[in-house]
């Protein structure tokens, strides 16, 4: 069976990928939600049926798929559509059209293939619990950069669901592919984590890319 290319994933919502989360704890992961969320405080005694948010109140919606992720309001791709190009893109979506696709595709919210950079809507949809088990945009990013230490980094890749796991080593392989500079101690330290040899999925898909060309 031919590797997966990165550069052509494609998600929409009748892809079910199974899950396996850990409930998160590091201080880092929560720091980072703390700066999503500063602008959008919800008090902790709030019920969510006492938040109100208009229909028409634009959300912020980031994108934490390595590839292009298509949202739907309606089963099958129909009704409104939102489309995200890249990880880390981030589109402002009209709440009563988000409220449409959360319930039409669950399972890329509760996976982390988005993030909903909205208190208000967490709380009220009762997402607090599944939020406490994803990591953020900013985490990631953390993740694959050269500041956080090796123990950090297991930690935190240990803490992601399978989709989020996958996410972190399709965006490395992304990484190495286009010569971006990239901590190869951290590289070799989440090949062992997760028992994917991320340099020899490297080379397949260099190998699938130039059968392609030819």
């Amino acid at each position: 069976m031919s590797p997966k290319k990165v550069a052509s994933t494609i998600l929409d919502e009748n892809e079910t990928p199974e899950v396996v989360a850990k409930p998160v704890k590091d201080i880092k992961i929560e720091k980072e939600k703390a700066k999503i969320m500063e602008q959008s405080i919800v008090d902790d005694d709030y019920d969510e049926d006492e938040i109100e948010i208009s229909p028409q109140k634009y959300i912020k919606v980031i994108s934490l798929t390595p590839g292009q992720l298509n949202l739907s309001t309606l089963p099958g791709g129909k009704g409104k559509n939102v489309s995200f190009e890249s990880f880390g893109q981030q589109k402002r979506i009209l709440y009563s059209t988000l409220v449409d696709i959360m319930d039409t595709s669950p399972g890329f919210l509760e996976r982390g293939n988005y993030y909903i950079a909205d208190k208000k809507v967490i709380r009220k949809h009762g997402l607090d619990e599944i939020y406490d088990k994803l990591l953020t945009k900013e985490v990631i990013e953390n993740i694959l950069s050269k500041s956080m230490s090796d123990e950090d980094t297991a930690i935190l890749y240990k803490s992601a669901n399978k989709t989020q796991q996958a996410t972190i080593i399709d965006l490395i392989v992304h990484k190495l592919m286009s010569g971006t500079d990239v901590d190869m101690n951290m590289v070799g330290n989440i090949s062992k984590i997760s028992g994917i040899d991320i340099m020899d999925r490297i080379k397949d898909e260099q190998f699938y890319t130039k059968k392609e060309v030819t």
